[in-house]
């Protein structure tokens, strides 16, 4: 039989310290390849980064670190398949993402 899927919405804050924004730079390969790997195993989903609001200063030089998360939609077969996909991304394991801040729900 076909395995039975749900959608899930994943808000995934990265860490606020000062050395977070090297973290997310240097943990970026690794994790799209990751998201590349799953995609072609047939994981569907889609996500963006989330930036911080930049209305008091709209043109801070682009070299300048506004990205501060990642919203996910993702199909998976439970939520512990969802949380388990987290758990090895680079960005979870090398503490890019702010464990203590995420949430998972089902969409």
């Amino acid at each position: 039989s076909v395995p039975t899927t749900s959608l899930f919405f994943l808000w995934l804050p990265d860490c606020t310290d000062p050395d977070a924004a090297r973290r997310r730079e240097a943990a970026t390969p690794r994790h799209l390849q990751q998201m590349m790997a799953n995609v072609a195993s047939s994981l569907d989903y889609g996500g963006v980064t989330t930036m911080r609001s930049t209305v008091a200063h709209p043109r801070k030089a682009a070299a300048e670190h506004l990205v501060d998360g990642s919203i996910v939609i993702l199909e998976a077969e439970s939520i512990d398949d969802v949380w388990n996909l987290i758990e090895h991304d680079v960005f979870y394991t090398e503490n890019v993402w702010d464990k203590t801040r995420m949430v998972i729900k089902p969409f």
